[in-house]
């Protein structure tokens, strides 16, 4: 429970904090692993990681796949 807990905080860091891009990538990463996160999903975190003011929620809203991630977030 405690590495869920962990996960989901770098999955939801802010964006413009330093370094944010490829920890909310890294988590994401996690979540695919365990199932909880689709590729697809996976792969916006991976476009955006190396623009720590990028908001990979708000992308994956526009293009209709934020689902999963906000029953992750729950």
């Amino acid at each position: 429970m405690e590495e869920l807990t962990r996960m989901r905080t770098e999955l939801s860091l802010p964006a413009g904090l330093a370094g944010s891009g490829r920890r909310r990538y890294a988590a994401a990463m996690w979540f695919c692993l365990r199932g909880d996160l689709g590729e697809d999903a996976l792969e916006t975190f991976r476009a955006l990681a190396m623009d720590d003011r990028a908001d990979p929620l708000a992308e994956l809203r526009r293009i209709g796949n934020a689902d999963a991630l906000l029953r992750i977030m729950q």
